[in-house]
């Protein structure tokens, strides 16, 4: 079963105080062929502004207040993804190619299978122009993976210059770096999908290793 609970200003587009609750108990849904299954409940709400996409008027401005709590979304007999916590996007288009969107979360959990990761003080920022966008992000992470270990693993990250995304999707500069307990992890851009990372094993500031990688080997990691 599933319930929805929408409650609207009756405009053909989005208003503030708009509204949508979604409670689900085992609820089957054939979504292009495949069958999911969703649990828990989500609420959605337009916290300000309006969204109108059809509207060629700008700026036009609107932000959205998604609070998840055990919900979970999957493939009927597969693998499912479970999220709690809560998630605000403001979005602003200054024109039909140009615009930003920030997202920002005081606390929100994925859980897969045995992998649980919690981002605490989430805050992304994003540009949009007609050749490309560019990313800044920030935030303190909890991982639970049996790859990084039997218990816990925290860690801050920050973006240390905005990370540039081609409009034909490639990344092609910016940096990142991952803070650990003495220890910390840098990623560079060197070229289009290319990386340099660079570690620091004893948190002198100091890389001890350096490699080249690309985005096919980090996506490996996944």
């Amino acid at each position: 079963t599933v319930t929805v609970d929408a409650r609207t200003s009756g405009a053909s587009f989005l208003v503030a105080g708009d509204s949508l609750g979604i409670s689900a108990s085992n609820c089957v849904e054939s979504v292009d062929g495949t069958t999911m299954l969703l649990n828990g409940s989500m609420s959605i709400a337009i916290t300000s502004g309006s969204y109108d996409p059809h509207s060629i008027v700008y700026p036009k401005s609107v932000t959205m207040r998604i609070v998840s709590s055990n919900f979970s979304a999957g493939i009927s007999g597969g693998a499912t993804e479970v999220f709690d916590g809560d998630l605000t996007l403001a979005l602003t288009e200054t024109s039909a190619t140009t615009g930003s969107l920030t997202a920002t979360a005081s606390s929100l959990t994925s859980t897969g299978g045995s992998h649980r990761i919690t981002l605490s003080d989430y805050r992304l920022q994003a540009a949009q122009t007609s050749t490309g966008s560019t990313l800044s992000v920030s935030s303190t992470v909890e991982t639970r993976n049996a790859r990084l270990g039997s218990t816990p693993v925290r860690y801050s990250l920050a973006t240390e210059s905005p990370v540039t995304v081609s409009s034909t999707g490639p990344g092609t500069r910016g940096s990142t770096r991952a803070n650990g307990t003495n220890s910390s992890l840098t990623l560079v851009a060197t070229a289009t999908d290319t990386f340099s990372l660079q570690v620091d094993t004893n948190g002198d500031g100091t890389a001890d290793s350096t490699r080249a990688v690309t985005l096919a080997d980090l996506q490996a990691l996944n």
